[in-house]
């Protein structure tokens, strides 16, 4: 579904073995790299998903509007977030979606994604995860992108109002 999370891991991963750097601050910048690849692109298909939906209603001005107040104020989507959206079309789906994630593994994995890359990108640290780590967390966090989305299709079309 995201080929160029796969081959970024992939990448890092083939570079630590080459070069010998696997527990080194290297291993750690490249995890911190990949961190802020992954949320980005899982970042940017939540707002597709919802630019589209918000489309579908055929009516721009309204699409428009939906879309300005899906988005989250703060810089980070937690899985809270994707519930809030999905409340503003149909609270079922919201339900549906939270206890499709929530206490799961893809949870934890979509907070640790979160988490170290906030401390990666807003810290003078190196994150403490490995690449590994991170392949791991990713693996099981595109499981809330794929829940996020199910919910998304399962959004009622709009109803016509008017003659």
């Amino acid at each position: 579904m995201f080929p160029s999370i796969e081959t970024a891991i992939s990448d890092c991963e083939q570079h630590i073995d080459k070069t010998g750097v696997r527990g080194t601050p290297i291993e750690a910048y490249l995890a911190g790299f990949l961190l802020i690849h992954i949320y980005a692109t899982f970042d940017q298909y939540v707002r597709k998903l919802c630019n589209d939906r918000c489309a579908a209603s055929g009516d721009d001005p309204v699409a428009a509007l939906a879309l300005s107040t899906l988005r989250p104020r703060r810089g980070e989507i937690k899985i809270s977030d994707l519930g809030d959206i999905l409340s503003r079309f149909d609270d079922n789906i919201k339900e549906s979606f939270s206890n499709s994630v929530c206490g799961r593994p893809c949870h934890s994995a979509w907070d640790n994604l979160l988490t170290n890359r906030h401390d990666f990108a807003h810290k003078p640290k190196y994150p403490q995860v490995t690449v590994s780590d991170v392949r791991r967390f990713y693996a099981d966090a595109h499981d809330v992108v794929r829940e996020f989305e199910t919910a998304m299709k399962n959004v009622h079309p709009p109803v016509s109002v008017g003659s």
